[in-house]
């Protein structure tokens, strides 16, 4: 009986700090502090991956956007590309149709050549006399005048100097609205006064041009320059092109030094060159 009311005696004591315990931790300030500072890192923690999350969505959206500008670019320079496929083709063409008329110039003038041999030949032999050809433009066909216009003899021929300033867009062969301007009263005065000359359409440029153009070289751009009025003179102004050539001299033959800045823009310039020959003659 005493062994059972000592192990009854036991298990009350037990029991009780048992329930000192649990009240013990319940009202412990130190787990308290423990279970807050838990908490409280467990927020920022949370905070960090929020942030973490807005970051990486950020950069994300920024390389959406930077993807898009780069389709962007990439179309614009297709586009570039493509334009300068056009002029390169265009002026293959050109160049293409310039040779085709040197060499028809050329034969021409060599049939020219040989007739004239001929004649002096058959006259010679005819009566000891000798002709010869009367290539002075000064005796035989009026000097003109265009107000703006530089029109000078230059041997045997007579140059007409027309700004490219004037006609073209910058260091290209794009005509711009006030081309005409000059182009009319020029043409006007060399149809009236040499209505069947042979009319040499040359493209000169200073030494600075075409340098910042991609695939251009002064000779290109001059050529298609020269090109370029050659076609305006056959279908605005109605010349015969048995009348016409063209030729691009590049920088090569400058009116006056490149140094300047004036220089430079006067050396930029198509000349209408009227030559003594008459297409009658050929």
């Amino acid at each position: 009986m005493m062994k059972f009311f000592l192990k009854l005696r036991t298990v009350t004591v037990g029991f009780a700090l048992l329930a000192i315990l649990s009240t013990g931790c319940r009202n412990n300030p130190w787990l308290a502090r423990r279970k807050a500072s838990l908490v409280e890192k467990e927020r920022a923690a949370d905070e960090q991956i929020a942030a973490q999350d807005r970051e990486f969505q950020r950069r994300a959206n920024e390389l959406d956007d930077n993807n898009r500008d780069l389709h962007k670019r990439l179309a614009q320079s297709q586009r570039e590309v493509q334009l300068m496929n056009d002029d390169v083709k265009l002026l293959r063409q050109r160049l293409g149709e310039t040779a085709d008329l040197l060499v028809q110039s050329r034969t021409e003038h060599s049939q020219s050549d040989q007739r004239l041999k001929a004649l002096q030949a058959s006259t010679t032999r005819r009566g000891g006399a000798m002709i010869t050809a009367n290539n002075s433009l000064r005796g035989d066909l009026p000097e003109i005048r265009v107000p703006g216009v530089i029109v000078r003899q230059d041997g045997d021929v007579v140059r007409l100097e027309l700004p490219s300033d004037q006609l073209f867009l910058t260091q290209s062969a794009t005509l711009h609205q006030g081309a005409f301007q000059l182009l009319d009263p020029v043409v006007d005065a060399v149809r009236r006064s040499y209505p069947r000359q042979r009319i040499g359409v040359e493209g000169h440029t200073d030494s600075q041009s075409a340098a910042s153009v991609v695939g251009t070289s002064p000779h290109q751009l001059t050529i298609a320059q020269a090109a370029a009025i050659f076609e305006l003179l056959m279908t605005r102004y109605q010349l015969s092109p048995r009348q016409l050539f063209v030729l691009g001299h590049g920088a090569n033959h400058p009116r006056v030094s490149n140094a300047t800045a004036a220089g430079q823009a006067k050396n930029r310039r198509i000349e209408l060159v009227v030559y003594p020959e008459s297409i009658d003659d050929f």
